[in-house]
């Protein structure tokens, strides 16, 4: 995600750009067509915001969604644009298996490819407007597998695993951050072998593209030698805990700004990891589901969840699943609950093996990974749509992630005001 705090530039006020600048916000960002425009419920004009959402062509591992709204703050006649748009980066190997496309759909990363946020030629940021502030919320890079219990960590027939020369090389670097250590242990697809990754390892590969993507960034938000965007106090770093997103986070800051981040002031540990402490200065609105609110959220996932068993989603999962099984000589789930988990977990695998060049994928695999990735998504954003529309949508998403949207407005807000200096430790409670 990228959050954008714009400030109009005098003379181009008022409501009649708001369409405008939603649909240059978005293109900007999204390789794709323009959806639907979603609807809100605000009580006046001063409040509403103008939603548009974006999709590109569905293909696994590249796809781009995004959601770019334009709101009037009333502030100072500012209007305040904010952008959300969701990359998934997942991988950009030079080894994947190139004799088949729906690899490379899967393994390639747009805009690790061109080495810029946005197409060529597109600004980011609508003409008239200055940038004072972005956050950007982004996903890991390249990683070794998960461990999967439920397919006893064995992807299929004759898989390989860390104990190959490929993935000797992506593992074999020093596994702690400048945050925390991290040693390694070993690898469940290797046992009775210790292999060279653990379960989800950030890889060489995945160190290299954050660096890209950091020069990315450093493009984006302005580079040159009166470039201030490395210096100290400008750059928040918020993170989970894992040595994926740690690693992910390190180098992401590494591209931006020539070197290693310097633990100390605002980039200490307790400010940057995600440990599960509810407390100013730590990020703990990363987290989902923090609110207060356990009681309806457990009683909404679970009617949710049996909605989704219900639904026309199990009978496609039901017939992808059995092919599925039957490719990686796996057992038919016993239970509907488990079609997403064991859809969830091969893909993980191939992944994991086709986007580091291991090319030991079965080959049928790639003619439904796409329906195989479409299904498994559906069980997880489900729920949303279950909600969508009905009088407790806005609490459900609030009480699932809605603290996190509310940390990233106030910090907005505070930077309008140009008061952020003084309580940027002091996240609301």
């Amino acid at each position: 995600f990228i959050f954008m705090r714009l400030r109009q530039i005098a003379g181009k006020k008022g409501l009649p750009s708001m369409a405008n600048t939603a649909t240059k916000c978005s293109s900007a960002a999204i390789d794709g067509t323009l959806a639907s425009p979603y609807q809100d419920d605000y009580d006046s004009v001063e409040e509403k915001a103008a939603f548009i959402g974006s999709t590109a062509p569905a293909s696994l591992g590249c796809s781009l969604r995004g959601l770019c709204t334009i709101g009037v703050l009333g502030l100072l006649g500012t209007i305040s644009a904010v952008c959300f748009f969701l990359f998934s980066f997942i991988n950009n190997s030079s080894s994947w298996p190139h004799h088949d496309s729906t690899a490379a759909a899967a393994c390639q990363s747009p805009t690790i490819l061109r080495k810029s946020i946005v197409a060529p030629g597109v600004p980011l940021i609508p003409e008239g407007y200055t940038m004072k502030q972005a956050t950007v919320h982004q996903r890991h890079l390249d990683r070794w597998i998960y461990q999967h219990d439920y397919i006893d960590n064995y992807c299929w027939p004759n898989q390989y695993n860390s104990t190959h020369p490929i993935m000797q090389e992506q593992c074999k670097y020093n596994l702690s951050s400048v945050w925390e250590n991290f040693e390694f242990t070993s690898d469940p697809y290797a046992s009775p072998a210790r292999g060279s990754c653990n379960a989800k390892q950030l890889t060489v590969q995945g160190q290299q593209n954050a660096e890209i993507l950091g020069k990315a960034y450093r493009k984006m938000f302005g580079e040159g030698k009166d470039s201030r965007i490395c210096e100290d106090g400008t750059i928040r770093l918020e993170s989970d805990a894992v040595q994926k997103n740690q690693m992910s986070t390190q180098h992401v800051y590494k591209g931006m700004c020539g070197k290693l981040p310097d633990p100390v002031g605002d980039l200490v540990a307790e400010r940057v990891l995600d440990d599960g402490t509810i407390a100013p200065g730590r990020p703990f609105f990363l987290h989902v589901g923090i609110c207060q609110d356990s009681d309806f959220l457990k009683n909404a996932k679970q009617r949710s969840s049996d909605a989704f068993l219900a639904s026309d989603w199990i009978p496609k999962m039901t017939e992808t699943v059995g092919v599925l099984a039957d490719i990686v000589d796996k057992r038919f789930p016993e239970t509907n609950d488990n079609l997403d988990t064991l859809e969830d977990n091969i893909e993980d695998c191939v992944i994991s093996h086709a986007c580091h060049g291991l090319d030991d994928t079965p080959k049928g695999i790639w003619s439904i990974l796409k329906d195989v990735d479409q299904q498994e998504t559906a069980s997880r954003i489900f729920m949303f749509d279950y909600f969508s529309g009905t009088d407790e949508y806005k609490r459900f998403v609030s009480v699932y992630f809605g603290y996190y949207l509310v940390t990233v407005f106030d910090r907005m807000q505070r930077v309008i005001e140009e008061n952020d200096a003084t309580t940027k430790h002091q996240e609301p409670l």
